[in-house]
């Protein structure tokens, strides 16, 4: 996700859904430098589905 290395997002809705598919995928792909995030908000479902959003602190 290019936009999030060069600093050009602020905030991040991740949705997690409860099934497992093995090894998986990075969320994010490669990043070169560790990105801090503070939680603003979550959601819970019936379905077991988990919304949470996030505002992008600092890249460090």
């Amino acid at each position: 996700m290019a936009s999030l290395r060069e600093g050009l997002v602020s905030d991040l809705v991740v949705t997690t859904v409860p099934v497992v598919i093995g090894a998986g995928l990075p969320l994010f792909g490669e990043v070169p430098v560790d990105i801090d995030l503070a939680l603003v908000d979550a959601r819970s479902f019936p379905s077991g589905l988990v919304q949470a959003k996030y505002k992008v602190e600092s890249q460090t």
